[in-house]
């Protein structure tokens, strides 16, 4: 197997992980707008159906979105399935506090409702089938600020 292939799942996870320290490190003054609760972008609902159209050939069903900022909750955001084609995304702006972290974390997060939709039996949360979602949208341009 081509050592690309092998690194590249390793180098994702890594650099998404440093992407999360530096947010936390650089506090509130990275929000996108200190004057919306939460910061970042007004809707991502609308940011949602967006991404879901340029990088998943809106494929993916509705879901409910909600913006949380809870410091105690370490991380940046996760999916719940409720139902068959029933999901819910939380993005969490007390580590996502910028519009382009928020959409990044968005993708992460739509790669996990990608795999619930195609029925993947994939135990790992961030195992190949994820790693192979999110180095597929890096290569489309979707995770340009990390990329």
């Amino acid at each position: 197997m081509n050592i690309a292939k092998k690194v590249a799942p390793v180098v994702l996870f890594i650099a998404g992980y440093l992407f999360g320290i530096a947010l936390m490190l650089s506090g509130p003054s990275a929000r996108h707008d200190a004057n919306l609760p939460g910061g970042g972008a007004p809707d991502l609902t609308d940011d949602y159906n967006r991404l879901n159209f340029e990088y998943f050939k809106a494929s993916l069903p509705p879901v409910t979105i909600q913006r949380i900022d809870d410091k105690e909750m370490p991380w940046l955001g996760y999916t719940i399935q409720c139902g068959p084609r029933c999901f819910q995304i939380s993005i969490n702006s007390a580590w996502a506090p910028a519009q382009v972290s928020q959409e990044e974390t968005l993708i992460h997060e739509m790669c996990h409702v990608k795999l619930y939709v195609d029925g993947s039996s994939e135990l790992q949360a961030h195992g190949p089938a994820w790693q192979s979602c999110m180095l597929e949208r890096a290569k489309r341009g979707a995770l340009k600020f990390l990329w």
